[in-house]
């Protein structure tokens, strides 16, 4: 897994609204934390199970129901391995003397 990004919030009337309420404020976003807090409790993992509670999720928008939207990609673990080597071994070119000049 490897989340692109996600939010705890509301964008939209629609979604998880079966009373149907008409005002509800959908200019409610958390994506910036929203997206920190999932990426670290799921990039890297076969899969992933995310508790929606404000005791893990930021609070946001008291009065409004939320709902939490999450954008993900499948990563092979052959990526994964090949991403983390790339980070720690960097690829140097050239001959190395020239570093220290």
């Amino acid at each position: 897994v490897s989340i692109i990004r996600a939010n705890f919030g509301r964008f939209s009337i629609s979604v998880c609204n079966k009373q149907a309420m008409p005002d509800i404020d959908t200019n409610c976003s958390s994506q910036e934390i929203s997206t920190a807090i999932i990426k670290r409790m799921c990039n890297k993992l076969d899969s992933c199970h995310v508790p929606v509670h404000s005791n893990i999720l930021p609070s946001v928008c008291p009065d409004t129901p939320k709902y939490l939207e999450a954008q993900y990609a499948c990563v092979s673990h052959i990526k994964i391995v090949e991403e983390v080597r790339q980070t720690r071994f960097p690829r140097l070119g050239g001959n190395i003397s020239d570093l220290w000049s």
